[in-house]
C-alpha cells in the first residue's frame, strides 16, 4: 500500500468519512472563518474548497455571500456536504488536477487538506494555476503544538510497536510558517504571508479521542488497524496516561494550533 492508497481507503469509506465529519466538526471548526478572512474573501467570488470535506468551507463562504464550488476525491465526502449548498458544484477530483480552466477562479481555500495529498506542492501549484491574477489563496496546517494529534503517536511510540506504513509528507511539514511561505512561493504565488491561530479542542474523555481516531481519521486508523490486538490494547492503556495532562475537572482541553498560509497570485 502507497500513501495514497492509504488516504483512499479511509476516506472512500463511508463510516470513515461520516465518523469524521462528527468527531472532528469542533476540532477544525474554529479555523474555517480565519482561514477565509486570510484569503480576504469578497462577496461574489468563485471559492474552490479544496478537500471540501463535509463542506463547512463552503457553507461558511456562502454565508459570506462567495460562491463555493465543493471538491473532493471522495464521494463519500461530497455525500455530506449539506443540503443547505444546493446551487454549489460538487466535484469529485483529485487537487493534483483540477479539472478547471486556467484562471478561472477567485479563491481557492483547504482546512487542513495539504498534508494529506501525496504531493502537497503539486496541489499548490494547481491552485496557482486556476486562479486569475491577482486571485487569492489560503491553507491551514497543524503545527507541532496541536497537542490532541500527538497523544495516540506518542503512546505509539512510547511502547515501541509503531507498525510500517507507506511514506507520505510528514503530518507536521508545513507546521513550521517559513517552509509554508517558501511552498507558497515556488508554486508560483506572491506577497505569501503567515498567521498563527490558536484555540481549545475541547472532548469529552478518553474514549471519545480514541474512537475519532479509530474511526475517523487516515494515518492513525490505519497504524491502529495494523497493530496486533494486544498491541492495541497496550496502546489504549497508553493513551489514558497520556491523557491526563489535558484533564480539567470533566473534560478534555487540548491546547490547538494552525498555522494559514495565504498569498496571492501575480498579475492582478
Amino acid at each position: 500500500m502507497d500513501f495514497r492508497s492509504l488516504e483512499r481507503d479511509a476516506w472512500f469509506a463511508p463510516g470513515v468519512a461520516g465518523s469524521y465529519a462528527a468527531a472532528f466538526r469542533d476540532v477544525v471548526g474554529p479555523a474555517i472563518r480565519p482561514l477565509l478572512d486570510s484569503a480576504s474573501l469578497q462577496p461574489g467570488d468563485r471559492l474552490l474548497d479544496v478537500a471540501c470535506g463535509p463542506g463547512r468551507v463552503g457553507a461558511m463562504a456562502q454565508e459570506l455571500g462567495a460562491a463555493p464550488i465543493e471538491l473532493d476525491f471522495s464521494a463519500a465526502m461530497l455525500s455530506l456536504v449539506p443540503a443547505a449548498l444546493p446551487d454549489a458544484p460538487r466535484v469529485r477530483a483529485s487537487a493534483l488536477s483540477l479539472p478547471f480552466e486556467d484562471r478561472c477562479l477567485d479563491v481557492v481555500a483547504s482546512n487542513f487538506g495539504l498534508l494529506h495529498f501525496p504531493d502537497p506542492e503539486r496541489a499548490l501549484a494547481e491552485a496557482a494555476r486556476v486562479l486569475r491574477p491577482g486571485g487569492r489563496t489560503a491553507w491551514t496546517v497543524w503545527t507541532e503544538e496541536a497537542s490532541l494529534f500527538q497523544v495516540i503517536p506518542r503512546a505509539v511510540g512510547a511502547l515501541g510497536v509503531a507498525p510500517p506504513l507507506p511514506d507520505g509528507p510528514s503530518f507536521f511539514r508545513y507546521g513550521r510558517p517559513a517552509e509554508l511561505i517558501a511552498a507558497l512561493g515556488r508554486a508560483g504565488f506572491s506577497d505569501a504571508k503567515y498567521r498563527i491561530f490558536n484555540w481549545t479542542a475541547v472532548l469529552s474523555g478518553s474514549d471519545e479521542v480514541w474512537s475519532m481516531f479509530q474511526d475517523g481519521s487516515a494515518r492513525t486508523r490505519a497504524t491502529l488497524r495494523a497493530l496486533a490486538p494486544a498491541d492495541r490494547a497496550r496502546v489504549r492503556h497508553r493513551v489514558e496516561e497520556e491523557l491526563a495532562p489535558f484533564r480539567v475537572e470533566d473534560r478534555l482541553r487540548f491546547p490547538t494550533q494552525a498555522v494559514i498560509g495565504y498569498a496571492t497570485c501575480p498579475g492582478g
